[in-house]
């Protein structure tokens, strides 16, 4: 009977049938014959091989008694384990081919895919969010908004805006560590547009020249500042929400089997 088992992010062997990365180390278990076949990936580093081939041979020796014959030499590996290798390879390979798997562990993958979602999830409320001022009571010349909507509306924006600058932030190390060139821009771009939000958001009570007329309770806003506050945002916005989104639909794309396996 033949077991196969990768050494994961955890520094634990689990059994894994399915998919192997270039920097993994598998070991496939011939129980039958006493045999155990270790393949590792181009991209494994030394010093994370001799601790998974550690922890290995201390598993064996603690709950096993047979005498196991190791072979590492992949020229010896036997066709079916070959072909086996051959199949779990087959979607980094296609990946690697195409130029479009960059990334080297299943935690950053993950994570990554958790940011870009969650930030494409906060960018269109956004959008939809500073849409639906359009509809506060106006007359011909002015928009009306009581001081707690006021504030209260610039809070909830500059929450949306914090989030995604935090999200982002973190995506950025990620893609350095990477080396994902694209999402490096797209970091930059996303991180500037919302300090550039929190900068203009952050005049508060003086973002506006409110007509005569206003009190402390009631703002009356001049229509053509107010829509113009909303096109320039509109704008701001959709030019990082549009790749924000395109980049969570092609990540999810190339690397869905890799996000949603099981450790």
């Amino acid at each position: 009977m033949l077991k196969i088992f990768i050494y994961n992010e955890e520094n634990r062997w689990i059994e894994e049938t399915q998919i192997l990365l270039f920097h993994d180390i598998c070991a496939f278990i011939d129980t039958e014959h006493e045999k155990i076949y270790i393949w590792e990936g181009p991209n494994i580093k030394r010093a994370r091989k001799r601790k998974a081939e550690a922890q290995l041979f201390s598993l064996l020796s603690e709950n096993s008694d047979k005498n196991w014959n190791i072979i590492e030499n992949q020229n010896k590996f036997p066709s079916e384990i070959t072909n086996q290798i051959e199949n779990m390879l087959e979607l980094a390979k296609e990946n690697k081919k195409r130029g479009k798997l960059k990334y080297s562990k299943f935690s950053t993958i993950r994570i990554t895919f958790a940011i870009i979602t969650i930030s494409s999830f906060l960018k269109i409320l956004s959008i939809f969010y500073i849409a639906s001022l359009l509809f506060l009571p106006s007359n011909t010349s002015s928009y009306q908004i009581s001081s707690t909507n006021y504030f209260f509306m610039l809070f909830v924006y500059r929450i949306i805006t914090i989030s995604t600058l935090i999200l982002f932030s973190i995506n950025l190390l990620i893609a350095f560590y990477e080396k994902d060139f694209w999402l490096i821009i797209l970091s930059i771009i996303v991180i500037s547009i919302d300090i550039g939000i929190l900068l203009y958001i952050s005049q508060g009570i003086f973002l506006f020249l409110f007509q005569e007329g206003s009190t402390d309770i009631l703002f009356l806003i001049p229509k053509s500042d107010f829509i113009f506050f909303i096109i320039l945002n509109l704008m701001a916005l959709l030019i990082e929400t549009i790749p924000i989104v395109y980049e969570t639909v092609s990540f999810s794309k190339t690397y869905k089997k890799y996000i949603f396996i099981p450790n």
